[in-house]
Parts: C-alpha cells; sequence; structure tokens
C-alpha cells in the first residue's frame, strides 16, 4: 500500500515518525519515511520518536546527519510507555509546535463546518454516500456548486 500514503500527506499537519528502538535504526525505515513526507508535505514538521527505551542499554544514533538531510525535523524523542518516560516532554513539545503554524486559528467558513457535520452523520447510517446524496446534503447546507461539495467531501475525507 505503499503508492497509497502520499494520499494521506499534507502540508497541513505535524507528523510524528515512530520507531522502535529495540529492532535498531537500521531497520527502522526512517529515511524512506522522512523523504516521503518531505516530498508530499513539504514544510511540516517531524518529530522522530524511539519508543521502548526501558528495553535496551542503548539507542543513540547520527541525529546531525539526519537533520541535516531532512530540516523539518524539529525534535528527536525518546519515550517508555511503560515507565512514561520523555512523553511528557514529548506532549509539550508537540503542544508548541503545534501551535506554532500558520494555519491554526484560521478561519474556516460556516457551511464547510455544516457540511463536515452532515457527511459524518450520515456516514452514521450509511458506508457509501451516493453523490447525488452528497450534493443534497451540500444544497441544504448551503453550498450550491457540485464541484465545491465534491473538493470539500475529498477534503473531509482525508482530513485535511
Amino acid at each position: 500500500y505503499y503508492n497509497t500514503h502520499q494520499f494521506f500527506l499534507t502540508s497541513r499537519a505535524v507528523y510524528l515518525l515512530v520507531w522502535n528502538v529495540r529492532l535498531g535504526i537500521e531497520y527502522a525505515g526512517l529515511e524512506f519515511w522522512l523523504s516521503s513526507i518531505q516530498c508530499h508535505a513539504p514544510g511540516a514538521p517531524i518529530f522522530i520518536v524511539g519508543t521502548h527505551i526501558d528495553q535496551v542499554a542503548k539507542y543513540a544514533f547520527d541525529y546531525d546527519k539526519l537533520k541535516k538531510k531532512f530540516g523539518q525535523i524539529v525534535g528527536f524523542h525518546f519515550v517508555s510507555c511503560v515507565s512514561r518516560e520523555g512523553v511528557e516532554e514529548l506532549k509539550q513539545k508537540l503542544i508548541e509546535t503545534t501551535l506554532e503554524q500558520k494555519y491554526i486559528g484560521e478561519k474556516v467558513p460556516e457551511v464547510w463546518l455544516k457540511f463536515e457535520s452532515g457527511i459524518k452523520e450520515e456516514s452514521k447510517s450509511q458506508s457509501l454516500i451516493p453523490f447525488t446524496r452528497l450534493t443534497e446534503i451540500a444544497e441544504k447546507c448551503g453550498i450550491m456548486d457540485k464541484n465545491e461539495a465534491f473538493f470539500l467531501f475529498i477534503l473531509f475525507l482525508f482530513n485535511f
């Protein structure tokens, strides 16, 4: 499914690239994922998060080399879900970084929010929504252009 990943990557996001340090850096696939994010979500901040630090004695690697190659990296964090080591620091940095993004606080037209709510409500009883029903929901919310309705539906579908 690697070919579909690009559809879920957006610049309007903060990424956590998580890897299990027990498996070693050579098996993490970090460069593949970093390249993919850099290509499809340029400028989006990326946190590298190593997990399971309570189960290994050493978990260091060449931070500088990776940071130099991928300038979007905003931090390296190592955590343990068992001992909670590093979790609070990661949480704080994630909140800080997210709140710094230029799209935070943007105003969204109310009709778009109503349309999104309408789609969510419809999806509770329908696994597939026909385009005709989609346009009905859009018109009810005040969106008269079918192309705009389709575009917004795609945005909502992929959480843009």
